[in-house]
């Protein structure tokens, strides 16, 4: 026991220790290489300001649509843990304002013997539902 422990930690420090050495690293870049370079990071906040012109614009539409998206992926992840805890009493069925007759039948089946459930749960997890 106490070899196969010593064996397993020398095997874990021979093939970790080089993951760990440190050495100097110089990049071999010339200037046509050093120009691209700058030019790639000119471009990338030339691209920057007009995302952030573009979301905080005077009409809105990116931020909205963003804004749209979050709370629609906040609504299906409140539905899934509704369905996980309390799906036997049809609790992301009430959330989501489904039929009331369709809920009790939901209720009353357990689910349609469970299929109904799964088939909610696909449903919700495409958003389809």
């Amino acid at each position: 026991m106490k070899k196969g422990l010593l064996a397993l930690t020398a095997c874990i420090a021979l093939f970790t220790a080089p993951a760990f050495a440190s050495f100097p690293v110089t990049s071999g870049a010339n200037d046509a290489e050093q120009k691209e370079i700058s030019t790639l990071n000119e471009n990338i906040e030339i691209m920057s300001e007009q995302w952030n012109n573009e979301v905080s614009g005077e009409d809105g539409t990116v931020l909205n649509s963003m804004t749209q998206a979050a709370d629609s992926d906040r609504e299906m992840w409140i539905t899934v843990v509704l369905w996980f805890f309390l799906g036997a009493f049809a609790a992301h069925r009430w959330y989501r304002k489904k039929p009331t007759g369709w809920n009790i039948l939901f209720i009353l089946t357990a689910g349609g013997c469970g299929v109904w459930a799964i088939v909610d749960l696909i449903n919700i997890l495409t958003g389809k539902f």
